[in-house]
This record gives structure tokens, sequence and C-alpha cells, in this order.
């Protein structure tokens, strides 16, 4: 059984006993037993990895509605790589699971929600070092560091770019109107402008300082139940889909625990839990099965997903914060063993990911979802960035759409928000049978279909069209909630 650790390789300074006292025993960990112990979190996080790429995709949706081949190909290699990683957590299930994660990330570019682009950023890390250590304890040993910083920096952007006058406003913050939809749900929650205003408060706070208590190593099992919280009480937004987001971060804080609770969470978890997460991800593609087969617009897989999560997220929560409480604090800011490790290339991308908005690159998938910020090179809502450089130029000459016969321009055509033209560029040439009339620089154009247009046709280069995406321009553009 995986959760088991051999009892001839591991010493523990605890008192005999049995039972949950021993269980909650204070707990060391010496030399001898390390090992063990950086073996165990490796099949703890490879489980929760695993179970993250099951709430991510949205099977439904994807094998319903979605026309291309490839995205479902991608979709179905994630979930096969997902489900052999939750029965048996290996160096190679969790390579092969986490070469699928970044080939689906590739495949979606530019359009990757924000949550699974820092899961792909955590795959490529986890491949990085997996091309220098073979085995699990060595594996989790070489990342561990190097994602814990590119996590406390991913932070640290979504309350930076939170940063700004409109998410300060209640009747437009973004934080606000997810606890709306929390309200719709759960009708007994209290309400009120102090409330609100705390939602608001509360969620600056989780994101600015809860990266900051996860390094000092005084604060960092604490921060990391925490955040848990904060992450199962966002799931509770059914209607975002918050929990595709909360399950990724899940795996990711787990790699935060100090090494005693790890162990005391060893120590916690029952003889057959190795059962649990198959019989969990083997549930959940019976459930994805059964919604792609409803009805068109049942709520089967959108209910039936939720509640599973909500459990997973509970018990996950429960087991956390038994395993935190009263263990001896690291005495490291960061785990030691990474030194020379090539996924210390990952926190440099994340905070490059981070800057795009202020350099002009992208204002989109920056970690700057549900903020409310509007930064272009003229204006801007945020305290600390004046405006946005726009090093390349991207934001010149914006264009408005009149209207559209395709899907891609739903959210600004007729509402006088404009798109840079690289952004128009891109969308429409994912619809080339399309009409669309559009304005740019006061001129007005009409399109019968783009693809006989000859320069609407025109492809854009592939750096651009897979690393440049951008919010629509102009008043009005801050009230929007948008990933």
């Amino acid at each position: 059984m995986w959760f088991r650790a051999s009892q001839a390789r591991r010493t523990l300074h605890a008192p005999a006993d049995c039972g949950t006292a021993h269980a909650l025993a204070t707990t060391t960990i010496d030399h001898d037993a390390a090992t063990e112990t950086d073996a165990f979190l490796f099949r703890l996080f490879a489980v929760a990895w695993g179970l993250a790429a099951l709430f991510h995709t949205e099977y439904p949706f994807l094998f319903v509605h979605e026309q291309a081949l490839a995205p479902k190909l991608s979709a179905a290699a994630l979930t096969a790589a997902a489900v052999a990683t939750c029965w048996r957590p290996t160096v190679g299930t969790l390579a092969a699971l986490a070469i699928a994660g970044l080939i689906d990330v590739c495949l979606l570019l530019p359009a990757v929600p924000n949550h699974w682009l820092l899961a792909g950023l955590a795959n490529l890390a986890l491949l990085l070092a997996w091309t220098r250590a073979r085995q699990p304890a060595a594996l989790i040993v070489s990342v561990r560091a190097p994602l814990m910083v590119s996590v406390a920096l991913f932070y640290l952007w979504t309350g930076t770019w939170k940063l700004n006058t409109d998410f300060f406003r209640p009747d437009v913050s973004c934080a606000v109107a997810s606890w709306e939809r929390v309200l719709g749900f759960f009708r007994w929650l209290p309400d009120a402008l102090a409330l609100r205003r705390g939602v608001i408060v509360g969620t600056l706070a989780m994101e600015l300082l809860g990266p900051m208590l996860l390094l000092v190593p005084a604060t960092r099992g604490a921060a990391v139940v925490a955040l848990l919280g904060f992450h199962l009480v966002l799931g509770l937004d059914a209607l975002k889909v918050y929990l595709n987001f909360g399950s990724v971060m899940f795996a990711l804080l787990l790699l935060f625990l100090p090494d005693a609770a790890v162990e005391r969470f060893r120590r916690l978890v029952p003889a057959n839990a190795a059962r649990l997460p198959r019989l969990a991800s083997a549930g959940y593609l019976v459930l994805a099965v059964a919604g792609v087969v409803a009805v068109s617009g049942s709520p089967l897989y959108l209910v039936g997903r939720w509640f599973v999560w909500l459990a997973y997220a509970i018990a996950l929560f429960v087991f956390v914060l038994l395993s935190v409480v009263g263990v001896p604090r690291p005495r490291r800011w960061l785990p030691a063993g990474a030194a020379g490790s090539f996924a210390w290339l990952v926190p440099g991308l994340v905070m490059l990911n981070g800057v795009a908005p202020i350099l002009g690159l992208k204002t989109r998938t920056s970690w700057q979802m549900y903020s409310n910020v509007r930064l272009e090179p003229a204006t801007s809502n945020h305290f600390l960035v004046p405006r946005s450089l726009d090093l390349v130029g991207a934001m010149q000459e914006p264009v408005t759409v009149v209207e559209s016969s395709g899907t891609q321009f739903r959210d600004v055509a007729g509402t006088g928000l404009a798109l840079p033209w690289i952004e128009f560029r891109r969308r429409v040439a994912a619809e080339p049978d399309a009409a669309v009339t559009w304005e740019r620089s006061g001129e007005r154009h009409t399109t019968a279909r783009v693809a006989d247009d000859p320069l609407l046709s025109r492809p854009l280069p592939l750096p651009v069209r897979k690393l440049m995406i951008f919010r629509p321009l102009g008043p009005g553009a801050e009230a929007r909630c948008d990933w």
C-alpha cells in the first residue's frame, strides 16, 4: 500500500502509544527517516496532482461542444495519465502526467486559464527535475523549493493586480461578485455592506500576506491551512467553477508542509488509504461519462463534480489541519536539496508572466484573473502601475467590433469596448467563415467572409499567436470579471 511506509526505515521520536493520540503526538524526524518522508510526500503530491488534472477538464463541454479533435485527444491523454497516477503514483506515471499536461497547455495557448498555465509551468519544473532525479524522494527534493517560490510569486502577483480602485468598489469588485454567487446558492449566509468590504479585504490579505507567511518557517503550517480554507471557500462558487483552480493549488500547497507535518500525515491516513484515490478517480470517470451522454444542459456532471470535489477538499483540509497542529517548525526558509536543479528556471518564468502586462506583452493570463485591473498605454486604475509601457506597440490603433456573425466577439460586439489589433486578428482567424464589421483608426470595414480577406486571413507569427492575448480596452473594461 502506497500510504504505508517501511517500519524498518524510519525512527520516530514520539511517545509509545496507539490510535489518534499516537498519531497526533509531536513528531520529529531523524536523518534516516527523511528519505521515507520525502517519498511519502511525493506520493501524496502525485495523487493530488492527478486529481487536479481530472477536476480541471470540462468533459461534457469538451466532448459535446468542442468541434476540434486536438483538444479532445489531449484531454483523453491527460485523463489517462491522471488516472494512472492516482492508481499507481510513481515517477513514471507522474512524468507521463506532466508531459500530457504540458502538451495540453501548449495546445490551448494563449487562451489558457491562469491556474492551468501555472500547472503547466509546474509540469515543466517536474520534467526538468526528472532529467536528473529518477527516484520519488530525489524528484520531490529537486522540485520542491523551486515550486514553493513559484507558488509564492504567483500569489503575490494575483494580490498585486487587485490593488486598484475598482477592486475596492463593492458594486463592481470581482470578489463581491463571487460572494454574491455563493449567497445565491447558500441563502442562509449573512449579507451586509460591511461583510462585502470584508470579503474584498480578506481576499487581498490572503493573496498578499499568504505567500509571505508560506515562506516564513514559523508561520508556514498556519499559512497552508489558511490558504487551503481560502480555496475551499472559493470553490463554493459553483457557477464560476473555481474548484479547478483550488484543485491545482491544493497539490502545490502540500509542498509547503513541514517535514514533521508530512510524517504525521502519513501516520494519520488509514492503512487502506490507497483505495481512496483509486475509487475517487474511477467514480469520477463514471460521472464524467454520464455527463457526456446526458441530455445537453443536464446538471448531472456539474453538480456531481462539485459534491465530489467538496468531499475531497474538506477531507484534505481536515487531514492537513491535524497534521500541522503542534509540530516542530521548520528551520529553513526553503528545503535543501534543489541546488543546481533545472527547475529553478520556472520561478523566473512565473515572474516574467506576471510582469507582462506592465511591458505590454499581454494583459490576460498574467495572474490578474478577476482583479478588475485596467492597464493601458494611456490610462490605469492601478495604485502602483500608472500605465502599460506597451513596448511592442500591441495596444496602438485598437479595433472596435460593430457586429459579427461568429462567436468570437460576443463579449465586445456593439459594446463600445475595443480590442488591440493583435487580439482582433487572433480572434478573427479562429472563424474563417464568419462575417465581421469593424472600425480602426476612424474607418469602418465590412468583411463578408474572413477567409476571403487578404489582410485578416494572413496568419500572425507563431510566437504572437501563442503567447500574446489581451483584455478589451476602454471604459467599462474594469467592471468585467474575466479570467
